[in-house]
């Protein structure tokens, strides 16, 4: 009898103990998405409240927290300021997620306990306390701007004699914005006193050193070169004073290689660019970014005379007069690009100008690398233009007008000299193959009887476009017949005048 007593009583203990088990678990579960009774915020109580109904609670307390300025203090200087202003704000969900985590965090037993105390006693939720970086800074900056000394990077200035000169960095004065948001936060969190943050400045250096510049080893100008465009044809100019200003003050580290689409960027109306003359098979439209290839072709001419390696270059479909044949560089957005390379072990430096009808870029490095070059170009074959007529209205029948004239297409090749050390290396820059422009007659089809001839007769035609021939490069003083030295930095004119344009490039 007394066996099976036993076996009776262990029964009812395990039963007990189940029973406790899924009451526990019921009442967990029945709390699983409300906050314990007793739990409060700031003496607002949050008992029973499911998570938007405690979100809601929070937004008022929040206001009442935040609405108590804070006091920026530094070496007698004070800000009186609200903390919203300085980004500060309650992590309500984050304060939430603890709120409904009360007694539900541990075993079945720890949380029977813990609700239990705080059913008897009540349980403060802390503030979680988050902070906007960007606005805290901002209004930082704001507050203290006269404090503060701003670090000054080091830089590069070019002299009117082109001698390169070294402004020197500057350390900075700044508040340390770091101890400042771990003390906001810290009195803010500790909501019962007076919310003050104690200040501290620390020096900062600037991103670029004068050490780091000195470095570069740019102490020279390498080469120069100048072309010149039609000011009057104001779209155009505009477009190449943009392009220009993009390449103005690149700084390019030894080994790397340079993408003029990169740098210069997309040849939209949101860049600035305007509708200028293109060429597209081999006829003039209009078109955004009509002029950028006179600044890439400039760039180009520069580079080789400051014997820089040239990685990718193609030229026009068509010659331009504003560069001699053989030595532009054609560019299309996505589509065509000029790359070079900084082939040196010291950086490089380039400027850009646009004064009046001139474009000049110059390339800055290091002495060491300087050298006497020349570009020598040669026109190994030509081709034919055809003699196109189109019909116009407008003329009397039988009349004749010129509306573009013909220029024939050739072969070019092009070598850059290089006298080094009384040394004469010699190589061979990328040939150019340009079409001919087929020279274009209006024919008269309207009324009346007198013929009118082909104007002017045997004499000077109209070039193609509104650029006109206006465009030709600026003329060395001491340059050779066909080329340039790096001394001079100025081109000779191509061997005869030559309507602007490429086709489906940007002039």
């Amino acid at each position: 009898m007394k066996y099976k007593i036993a076996i009776t009583g262990g029964l009812i203990g395990v039963l007990l103990a189940a029973a406790l088990l899924l009451f526990m678990g019921a009442t967990k579960a029945s709390h699983a998405q409300k906050v314990l009774t007793g739990v409060k915020f700031m003496g607002v109580d949050l008992s029973g409240l499911n998570r938007e109904a405690g979100l809601e609670k929070l937004i008022a307390t929040e206001k009442e927290l935040l609405s108590t300025p804070v006091y920026l203090e530094y070496q007698g200087n004070a800000w009186q300021v609200l903390p919203a202003s300085l980004g500060a704000s309650l992590d309500r969900e984050k304060m939430m997620d603890n709120a409904l985590q009360v007694g539900k965090e541990g075993s079945l037993l720890e949380n029977w306990r813990t609700r239990k105390q705080v059913q008897e006693e009540g349980v403060e939720i802390p503030p979680v306390i988050k902070v906007d970086r960007t606005v805290f800074s901002g209004k930082l900056d704001e507050l203290t701007a006269e404090l503060t000394v701003r670090p000054e990077n080091a830089g590069i200035s070019i002299t009117k004699n082109n001698a390169v000169e070294i402004i020197p960095g500057r350390e900075g004065v700044l508040v340390d914005q770091d101890k400042a948001l771990k003390s906001l936060v810290s009195v803010l969190e500790d909501y019962r006193v007076t919310p003050r943050v104690e200040l501290t400045m620390k020096k900062v250096p600037p991103e670029i050193t004068t050490e780091e510049v000195q470095g570069y080893g740019l102490d020279t100008l390498l080469a120069s070169y100048t072309t010149r465009f039609n000011a009057a044809v104001t779209d155009r100019a505009f477009n190449v004073r943009v392009a220009a200003s993009a390449l103005d003050d690149l700084l390019v580290p030894p080994g790397t290689e340079v993408s003029f689409n990169k740098v210069v960027g997309p040849r939209s109306s949101e860049a600035g660019y305007k509708n200028a003359k293109v060429i597209v098979n081999n006829e003039l439209v209009d078109g955004l970014g009509g002029g950028v290839c006179q600044v890439s072709t400039t760039l180009y001419n520069v580079v080789l005379l400051s014997g820089l390696d040239v990685v990718s270059r193609k030229n026009h479909s068509l010659p331009v007069a504003y560069a001699p044949a053989g030595r532009d560089a054609t560019v299309a957005y996505d589509n065509i690009d000029f790359v070079f390379k900084n082939s040196t072990d010291r950086h490089i430096y380039i400027k850009t100008y646009v004064h009046g009808s001139y474009i000049t870029v110059k390339v800055y490095g290091n002495s060491s690398y300087k050298k006497n070059i020349s570009i020598n170009t040669r026109t190994v074959e030509t081709f034919d233009y055809k003699v196109v007529y189109e019909d116009d209205p407008t003329l009397p029948s039988g009349a004749q007008k010129v509306k573009r004239k013909g220029v024939k297409g050739s072969r070019v090749t092009a070598d850059r000299i290089v006298l080094e050390n009384g040394v004469t290396r010699v190589e061979s820059l990328p040939p150019s193959l340009y079409h001919p422009l087929n020279e274009l007659i209006l024919m008269g089809k309207g009324n009346g009887s007198v013929p009118v001839p082909v104007q002017p007769p045997g004499g000077q035609h109209p070039a193609a476009g509104p650029d006109d021939n206006s465009e030709k490069p600026v003329e060395a003083g001491n340059g050779q017949a066909g080329g340039d030295t790096a001394e001079s930095g100025t081109p000779t004119p191509p061997g005869g005048i030559i309507p602007p344009g490429t086709a489906g490039s940007e002039m």
